[in-house]
């Protein structure tokens, strides 16, 4: 199952690279049927390697999203 996070470029947005992350934690979820906490690393990692952004810039992207301020 392709996932939104694969999708995304160098040159996705903040808000493009949240919202793929977000959908694709939730088909991983539903479609996958796999924990909460392996489709958060697997959207991250998805995100990391298809935009080639660090750990801390997608961290700061995704930032309120799974309830963080």
């Amino acid at each position: 199952m392709p996932l939104p996070a694969e999708s995304l470029t160098a040159k996705s947005s903040d808000d493009d690279i949240k919202a793929a992350i977000s959908e694709s934690i939730r088909m991983c979820m539903e479609e996958g049927g796999r924990e909460q906490d392996q489709c958060i690393a697997m959207a991250y990692s998805m995100a990391r390697q298809a935009t080639g952004k660090g750990k801390t810039r997608l961290a700061l992207a995704h930032k309120g999203m799974m309830g963080e301020k």
